[in-house]
């Protein structure tokens, strides 16, 4: 997902929000810590994987309905990719919805993902579509919230369900049913007003979804698509694999930070705990002078709002999300602490840091406030309705929240208490209007509807990682109802894993991901070879190779 830490002006959790991380990893974050993130982000970035692509897979465009539940025939074009050289007659198809992100790169998982690897070993098709108003999949030229107003989950999961159905995937008329091919021919009949590529003389085409199994994939936001679409549409989706999938939607989600404070190396914590509470005596406090001086100390002279100072403090714990395997930014953040020992030196090494942050930000001089305020109507943020971060902040806005806040009074936080859920549903007014936005998103009304922590769902691998902030909304979270895991729906929790670990593939990966993908291998296995033997088709899997 993207992640939404101090945070989103459309994340992600993710992320990995995603970073690779989505609701989850965020390429694009709330306010100040966004627009710092933005400001400094090319001093660290780390690709987690190669994704070579080649024109063979994709992209593919596909005519999709922009209302499915009103009479209207305007469509856009919703962008996806395809591999099928591993596909034996009757393989599964494997089916990733990138989620609250431009999908170009994301495309390259039907080439280097465990969804290819799990193709692979089931001699199936991986197919990745993009989320409908994500990259090139925007059915208008620009954000505005009346333009929004198709972008919701109802509709985002009948995307899918609209492909599914009719999407044909047909082979070329020298494919043998027992052998693989490596060019397949992607082909919609001319009806649904889907219309996107046609070829005569074909002579092998894909079953329908009813006697193929589909197999929906997705990880933080997109697992949440992938739960749901096998919630709400069992007739046609033979199984799922939610990771790190934040399933129970909230406004105040101050639990993100607990993984943080519960699993990082005590010291950092402590300093970090010590810092913001000595943060919160003076902004609590009616000494305008020793505001003043601590505004300084940081870098933020200039600066005219509390919550914003808040927000932009908490810019280092972003890093937690961005932990991969051999890669681990909250670490390298923490050895600012080495050498301090105290209180007051903790103090001031944090200041240091974010000070150099803001002079690496380079805003114009005396231009602290309107470099980094959230209050200003006019600012850009607000303004440019063709900022494609309009998209994930207008689903947190109606729908999800997912707002990273400080912790209530009585528990430890990492975060300032100046920085709550009315900094985040501010920006939702001034981006879309008080109008269109009229109260918080209603969390208790959607997740009656799609279940949020209490969804039962059989044939359905959740995955999670231990240390992942999103792991607090999953089913998996440890004040989620308590829940076993069964041979119909695996509970499966990588020790020491951050957000959604399992895609990554290759010799990098930890012993802990591979064994956690030979279980969802497995447990996929075994509900096909039952399927199988019920439709009476002889079908023998790929060996797993270790």
């Amino acid at each position: 997902m993207r992640p939404i830490t101090a945070l989103v002006l459309a994340a992600t959790f993710l992320a990995s929000l995603c970073v690779p991380s989505s609701a989850f990893g965020s390429d694009a974050m709330f306010g100040a810590v966004g627009i710092l993130h933005q400001k400094t982000s090319h001093s660290r970035r780390k690709l987690r994987r190669s994704l070579a692509q080649s024109v063979e897979f994709g992209p593919f465009y596909f005519d999709q309905k922009l209302d499915h539940f009103h009479i209207n025939t305007t469509t856009f074009r919703q962008r996806y990719w395809v591999n099928s050289n591993h596909y034996k007659a009757n393989g599964p198809v494997i089916f990733y919805n990138a989620g609250e992100t431009d999908a170009t790169e994301r495309g390259g998982y039907v080439l280097n993902s465990t969804m290819h690897d799990l193709a692979q070993s089931l001699q199936g098709i991986v197919v990745v579509i993009e989320h409908r108003y994500y990259g090139e999949s925007t059915p208008f030229s620009n954000y505005t919230t009346e333009n929004l107003r198709f972008l919701n989950t109802d509709q985002a999961l009948e995307d899918m369900a609209n492909f599914i159905r009719t999407v044909k995937v047909t082979f070329p008329p020298s494919y043998s049913k027992s052998h693989h091919t490596p060019n397949p021919i992607v082909s919609f009949p001319r009806t649904n007003n889907c219309i996107s590529r046609q070829f005569p003389n074909l002579s092998f085409t894909l079953p329908p979804a009813s006697h193929t199994p589909w197999i929906v994939y997705g990880g933080s936001y997109s697992g949440n698509l992938a739960a749901w679409m096998r919630k709400k549409y069992p007739d046609i989706v033979f199984a799922a694999v939610p990771s790190s999938a934040p399933v129970e939607a909230r406004v105040d989600f101050w639990q993100y930070f607990e993984p943080i404070r519960r699993y990082g190396p005590k010291k950092c914590i402590d300093a970090i705990v010590s810092t913001v509470d000595q943060v919160d005596q003076i902004l609590f406090g009616k000494d305008e002078n020793a505001k003043a001086n601590l505004y300084a100390k940081f870098g933020l002279t200039g600066l005219k709002y509390d919550d914003d100072f808040a927000s932009l403090i908490s810019y280092p714990l972003g890093n937690w999300e961005n932990i991969v395997p051999g890669d681990n930014p909250f670490i390298d953040f923490c050895t600012i602490f080495n050498n301090s020992t105290t209180p007051a030196e903790y103090f001031d090494t944090y200041a240091e840091y974010l000070k150099a942050l803001i002079v690496e930000a380079d805003c114009p001089p005396g231009g602290i406030d309107a470099c980094f305020t959230t209050h200003n109507p006019e600012s850009s943020m607000y303004t440019d309705v063709t900022s494609p971060y309009r998209a994930w902040t207008y689903q947190t806005c109606t729908e999800y929240g997912y707002w990273e806040d400080a912790a209530p009074k009585g528990h430890t936080s990492l975060l300032s208490r100046k920085f709550d859920i009315n900094w985040f549903q501010r920006q939702c007014h001034l981006t879309f209007g008080e109008q269109s936005i009229t109260s918080l998103a209603n969390v208790e009304d959607f997740n009656r509807r799609y279940g949020g922590w209490n969804v039962k769902l059989t044939r359905t691998i959740w995955v999670d990682g231990e240390w992942d902030p999103w792991r607090e909304l999953s089913v998996q979270s440890p004040n989620a109802p308590k829940r076993r895991s069964t041979t119909t729906a695996p509970l499966v929790l990588i020790p020491q894993a951050v957000h959604h670990w399992d895609f990554d593939t290759g010799p990098s990966v930890p012993g802990t991901v591979k064994q956690a993908q030979v279980e969802i291998l497995g447990a996929l296995q075994s509900w096909l070879k039952h399927y199988y033997h019920a439709h009476n088709i002889e079908f023998r899997f790929q060996i797993l190779r270790t």
